[in-house]
């Protein structure tokens, strides 16, 4: 089973574009107010976990996270939510973005193969290529040395 955290991340000090002050945002609970704009990716879980912590944000819906880290980074949205790994591509890529070293809730996920013998085959080979994985370290090691945790941007 894979961990699904959701992150926050979040302009460091942009804040609205209307808005004439910046807005920072030192604590995850910042954003949990009237006037705060989070962004969700169409058809994922995102919208039903920010809607549980943070009933006060208006939520925003849109189709890709490079999208929203745009909105973000100039202003259209406060902050965005995404899993861990999305969020370490969101801040590599974007300058001006960063993110709350506080997941929101985590969820296991799995693999579905077909209940056939070449299902069961790749099953397998997948439990096996995974239990290597973690055996290794390779996971924990690659999460690691590409989370940078930190409220200031890069």
């Amino acid at each position: 089973a894979f961990l699904l955290a959701a992150l926050m991340l979040t302009g460091c000090g942009t804040g609205k574009a209307e808005s004439t002050q910046k807005a920072v945002f030192t604590s995850v609970s910042d954003l949990n107010a009237p006037g705060i704009t989070i962004g969700v990716q169409t058809g994922t879980v995102f919208d039903e976990i920010v809607a549980r912590h943070f009933p006060q944000a208006t939520i925003a819906y849109y189709d890709n996270a490079a999208d929203m880290a745009y909105q973000v980074t100039s202003g259209g949205l406060d902050a965005l939510a995404a899993d861990l790994v999305n969020a370490i591509g969101i801040k590599k890529e974007t300058s001006g973005i960063t993110y709350f070293d506080m997941p929101l809730e985590s969820e296991e996920y799995g693999f579905a193969f077909p209940k056939t013998a070449e299902g069961k085959a790749l099953s397998e080979d997948m439990s096996e290529f995974i239990d290597q994985l973690e055996s290794e370290g390779t996971l924990d090691s690659a999460v690691q040395s590409d989370v940078e945790f930190s409220l200031h941007c890069a």
